[in-house]
């Protein structure tokens, strides 16, 4: 009589446990290998833009890696041992549906990356770029194809390497390119404690642009007869229930500078603990930034004036810097 094996609750979940994993580990690594690409091939066109969001992706991809990648490694070498010892679990159908859904997949994959990097290089991607990126996903997604591909046929991994058994060989050389991969990722981004330092420094860039929203709309209010103020604590922004205090430093608590340099300019101060995130390549494309500020004004004579508020980026160095902003008035 015919053996009939049937999925139970741990098949299923295993096997789909086994395929997210390994999903989530290969987008992971392609992620990462796609910044190395970024860095190393800069496109001059992209300016100071490509540096935003690259640290938060490779961080994302090392611990998506670090999680996944071992439990897909134990899935994996639970699922042969449990092969080998009822081979007829080989024939399960949540098994084959997964292992077919994935080379089905990885061929979408490959032919899409395909087209979408070709797009790319047609549109003006570098060269160089362009090839690393096609590489990095033909490679892993062949990898991928070629793998599940021996696992569907009736003599799987029936060969050897050097004397050694070539699924082994396979796997260790995984093993070994994921971790480079993962160290090449660490020394790409910055260590917790510099991510910790740009985290309070993005506070009080925050902290700075909502004192200066503060004072133009104070003087708004009693425009054009108004005077800039004083003080800070002329402002009247008062600290929230949670502690947060726009006037305070969040690390010192110590008070923003602010100082008038002029009738109508003034300067916000504060004490950075890095310089500006990429600001070599942010730099060449400050430029002096006009917003209008809404102040009714009297008509004299059939001439109207219309009031700005002048400042350059928020671009700063390590340590104390100082943003000068000015009310400029012009005839309209």
């Amino acid at each position: 009589m015919k053996n009939k094996t049937h999925t139970t609750p741990r098949d299923f979940f295993l096997h789909l446990l086994h395929i997210i994993t390994l999903y989530g580990s290969a987008i992971a690594l392609i992620s990462i290998l796609w910044q190395v690409i970024n860095i190393g091939f800069p496109d001059a066109a992209e300016g100071g833009y490509r540096f935003y969001g690259i640290n938060s992706a490779v961080r994302w991809s090392i611990a998506v890696l670090i999680v996944m990648f071992p439990v897909l490694l134990g899935t994996g070498r639970f699922l042969e041992r449990a092969y080998n010892r009822e081979p007829e679990k080989k024939e399960l159908k949540i098994r084959k549906w997964l292992v077919y859904f994935t080379l089905f997949a990885t061929a979408i994959i490959i032919i899409i990356d395909l087209v979408r990097l070709i797009f790319e290089f047609l549109g003006g991607e570098l060269t160089p770029r362009f090839i690393l990126k096609f590489l990095s996903v033909l490679v892993i997604a062949a990898a991928i194809f070629w793998y599940y591909l021996q696992s569907v046929k009736k003599t799987p991994w029936s060969y050897k390497i050097l004397g050694l058994p070539a699924k082994k060989i396979f796997v260790w050389k995984t093993i070994v390119f994921v971790l480079a991969v993962i160290i090449v990722g660490f020394v790409l981004i910055d260590s917790p404690a510099d991510e910790r330092a740009y985290k309070n420094d993005d506070r009080r860039m925050q902290d700075l642009q909502i004192i200066q929203s503060r004072i133009v709309e104070n003087w708004r209010q009693g425009a054009p007869t108004s005077t800039l103020p004083s003080s800070l604590d002329e402002l009247g922004i008062e600290a929230r229930e949670n502690g947060y205090d726009p006037l305070r430093d969040p690390v010192t608590e110590e008070t923003y500078g602010y100082r008038i340099t002029g009738e109508m300019s003034f300067e916000l101060c504060a004490a950075f603990e890095k310089e500006t995130r990429g600001k070599e390549f942010i730099e060449p494309y400050v430029y002096l930034e006009r917003k209008p500020i809404p102040v009714r004004t009297l008509e004299d004579a059939g001439e109207r004036e219309q009031y700005y508020i002048e400042s350059n980026s928020w671009t700063h160095e390590e340590g104390e810097a100082c943003f000068e902003r000015t009310i400029v008035k012009e005839k309209i």
